[in-house]
């Protein structure tokens, strides 16, 4: 009998279903990774949650369970997970539909778009520590100084970073001292998970429950103390209520050394407690804000659009209260129990905007983006799973795993910031947003004073709603904006360098009737170009064909491209000559001109240079808007959506810059920086101007930006991007292959040409040199896809792109091929 139920159990073993996890790693590889669930975690592991898993010999990494399973794989050994890091999932299943979507459309790896969408502070990866080997007590007499230093150090403390070893020997690279050791078997490396984030931990204080039940034995052990009993008044005012200790001991006649008396006799508890970072209510809210006519009228408009379209465009001028409907449809929102997220293209916004609508919304908002530090990051990424309401955020917010998620406010939906260039995922946050309400049932609204063609033609055919606001909020009138030809001011010398007599007069005249100003020139730097006045030569970045920019403050020449830094030259090094001239100008330089010719005048300027930290930006746009600042000289950042009501001047230094750029959003990106730049000024009560420098006054798109004529921008816009294949009409994809040898380069492009064009004919253009054909030593070749707007033309595309990529850099011959492939590139 026994026999029978000792083989009966091992049988039961033996066939016991394995369960196995498909694991998302936040790596550039496509795909998701097979694990096996062991016994003790069976149960447990759930889609959404994460896990520490085992990745190649030595490295750990904090993956994500995408779905379990039952399907064991054959002739592969099959890791086990190592540890479940949550109990309840990260994110639900409609978020994992989001990623995938994420990942197929913009042709990139579900690591690559975890590796976007978590906080950096939840991506954990493994630290290489070092550990004393099995040689540690052994004698050893032929180390050097450094690797010494080392032994010496394993032997006294045991365990150490490898941060800590370059600290212990004072130098950056330890790599031969460390190479010694592991070969010696003085030392081996072990690898750690690590969790950078940080709850915050605070001490609180508590009355026993003993002397709560019986406060007069308290008071009979303290009576000699007046200090001790004014502690346990206050603690006794809040009954069993834990009181932070800091706020207790700000109050004077708290004293510390009575505190430590009460907690020493065992009256009072003090304990650490984990505090939240986030805000729990809105302490700025000032009053609700009445609607105009108008903007009632656009309101119910909307409501009306939302009824059959779930995404609605809201178009409207500069100035004229859009955030104030979208106030709204908060707190509409909200009233309804739903979620809010409010995207914004600029970090530099989220200052302003959050003040403002902080004004008129009773709920607390928070801040999501990358200026913001990681353990705030983290908690607001739980939060949002749970209870916080309103999220304000630059485009990674769209990774938040709301919970109930009902509105979604796109603010300057036109932006091309809302763009993510490099690494991949290189998705567009407002059309991920769109898909994202398609999901969770919520509302949309992209809200703009000058819609991107894709938005307006979708409204025109019927697939967003429209919603117009044509006319200034209040008082306010629309701008008087002027052409200055400057081809004639240097005929007739009436330019001061970058400055015509005109805008300069106006700059005086605005800072005489204590008015703002604002110059806009995106072109952050002294100079672009140095150049040799004698044999012209110029001075490249000798790892990019691009000129080095003169950056005067920090006096050093920056690549753009590669971030290479180096000094001026003294002399030119081609003929020896020591006239070297600066071409062109960008925002340092116009302020150092001005500042020339009107002494006195206060000035500062807004590029990235200028607000690297989120506190300078703040402190920027306060000293404007405080009217501390007398003009603001600034790249495309301040072109958005910032509200000044002093501002009474707006120039556009070089409007030829923005629209001589080649390409094929070059008009459309021109006119929208343009208007929104204008829509800077005059929100006060006074009228304000607007003065575009130019040396083409008759180009179409200065036209219209001077007559505020969308509709005939979009119409002749609209034609020609239909006639040569572009967005809206046709899906556009651009592929961008490297290598460090040109030849093996045109190889590798003609290859992929020949083959694509074979099965897509002319859908294929290139490959061509791009503006900058060599960057960090790589050199560039583009091809353009153009493919008409139907899923399985496209899926088949990419699936054929991948295919012939792969088999390419499986060769030898093109094994270190990089290439990048950019879906509907902006």
């Amino acid at each position: 009998m026994k026999l029978l139920i000792y083989w009966a159990g091992d049988w039961k073993s033996m066939n016991k279903i394995k369960t196995f996890a498909e694991v998302i790693l936040p790596l550039p590889l496509r795909g998701t990774f097979t694990y096996l669930v062991p016994d003790h975690l069976e149960g447990r592991i759930i889609k959404g949650c994460r896990v520490e898993v085992q990745f190649g010999r030595s490295r750990f990494y904090s993956g994500l369970v995408h779905s379990l399973h039952n399907n064991e794989p054959r002739d592969i050994k099959i890791k086990e997970i190592i540890e479940l890091i949550d109990e309840q999932p990260l994110v639900e299943d409609f978020h994992l539909k989001f990623w995938e979507w994420i990942a197929n459309y913009y042709a990139c790896s579900l690591g690559e778009v975890m590796n976007a969408a978590l906080p950096s502070a939840m991506k954990l990866n493994s630290r290489s520590n070092l550990v004393p080997g099995f040689a540690i007590y052994e004698e050893h007499t032929d180390l050097t100084d450094d690797e010494f230093l080392l032994w010496e150090a394993l032997q006294t403390n045991g365990e150490f970073s490898l941060d800590a070893a370059r600290n212990i020997l004072g130098k950056k690279h330890i790599a031969k001292p460390l190479e010694t050791l592991l070969y010696k078997g003085i030392a081996e490396l072990k690898e750690e998970l690590v969790d950078k984030y940080k709850p915050v931990k605070q001490i609180h204080l508590k009355l026993k429950e003993e002397f709560q039940k019986d406060p007069g034995k308290a008071f009979k052990l303290t009576e000699k103390s007046e200090y001790q009993t004014n502690i346990l008044l206050a603690l006794l005012q809040q009954k069993d209520k834990p009181v932070l200790r800091s706020s207790l001991l700000a109050n004077p006649e708290m004293k510390d050394h009575a505190l430590k008396a009460l907690i020493k006799k065992n009256i009072v508890d003090s304990f650490e407690k984990e505090m939240s970072r986030l805000k729990e209510e809105n302490k700025e809210f000032e009053q609700s804000f009445q609607l105009s006519e108008m903007q009632k009228g656009a309101f119910d408009k909307m409501d009306t659009e939302w009824k059959e379209n779930k995404v609605v465009l809201l178009h409207g001028v500069t100035g004229s209260g859009k955030t104030v409907l979208y106030r709204e449809a908060i707190e509409e929102t909200l009233n309804a129990g739903g979620q809010v997220l409010y995207l914004l293209p600029e970090i530099a916004l989220t200052t302003q905007v959050i003040q403002r609508i902080e004004k008129i919304l009773q709920a607390p908002v928070h801040l999501y983006h990358s200026r913001e530090n990681i353990q705030k990051r983290v908690e607001i990424w739980n939060a949002a799973g749970k209870h916080i309401q309103v999220v304000m955020g630059a485009r990674s917010a769209v990774f938040l795993p709301f919970h109930n998620l009902k509105l979604i406010i796109v603010d300057e939906e036109h932006d091309s910031s809302y763009k993510q260039r490099d690494p991949a995922p290189r998705y567009n946050a407002r059309d991920a947003a769109v898909y994202l309400a398609h999901l969770t049932d919520a509302r949309v609204v992209l809200g703009t004073a000058t819609p991107s063609l894709e938005s307006l033609y979708n409204a025109k055919s019927g697939k967003y709603g429209y919603v117009q606001l044509d006319e200034r909020y209040g008082d306010a009138n629309m701008p008087e904006l002027e052409v200055i030809d400057i081809k004639e001011c240097k005929k007739k010398k009436k330019m001061k360098g970058p400055f015509s007599d005109y805008l300069l007069e106006g700059i005086k005249e605005m800072w005489e009737s204590g008015q703002q100003v604002i110059l806009f020139q995106n072109r952050r730097g002294f100079a672009p170009t140095v150049q040799c006045e004698v044999c012209s030569w110029t001075y490249e970045c000798h790892q990019c064909d691009v000129s080095m920019t003169y950056h005067k403050r920090m006096h050093e020449m920056k690549c753009h491209y590669c971030s290479h830094t180096t000094k001026i030259p003294e002399e030119c090094p081609a003929c020896g000559s020591v006239r070297l001239g600066f071409l062109g100008f960008g925002t340092e330089k116009i302020e150092e001109e001005l500042e020339l010719l009107l002494p006195g005048i206060k000035i500062d300027r807004m590029d990235s240079d200028s607000t690297r930290s989120k506190r300078a930006l703040e402190q920027l746009l306060y000293n404007f808007e405080n009217r501390k600042i007398n003009v603001l000289i600034g790249t495309q950042m301040i072109t958005k959506g910032l509200d000044f009501d002093n501002v009474g001047l707006v120039g556009i230094m070089n409007a030829d810059q923005i629209l001589n750029f080649p390409d094929f959003r070059s008009s459309e990106r021109g006119f929208q920086l343009m208007t929104q730049v204008s829509g800077r000024a005059g929100r006060g009560a006074k009228k304000g101007r607007v003065v575009i420098q130019t040396s083409n006054p008759t180009h179409p798109v200065i036209k219209d930006v001077l007559n505020f004529n969308y509709k005939n921008f979009y119409y002749r816009e609209i034609k020609e991007r239909g006639k040569y294949h572009y967005p809206p009409f046709y899906r556009n994809f651009n592929l961008e292959i490297k290598h460090k040898d040109l030849n093996t380069l045109w190889k590798a492009a003609r290859i992929l040409k020949n083959q694509l064009s074979k099965e897509f004919s002319n859908r294929i253009l290139g490959p061509t040199e791009p503006m900058v054909p060599r960057v960090r030593n790589y050199f560039i070749l583009e091809l353009m896809i153009k493919v008409e707007k139907e899923a399985e033309l496209l899926a088949r595309i990419k699936h054929r792109l991948f295919a012939l990529l792969d088999h390419l850099c499986s060769l030898n011959e093109y094994k270190n091929l990089r290439f990048k492939l950019d879906v509907d590139p902006y």
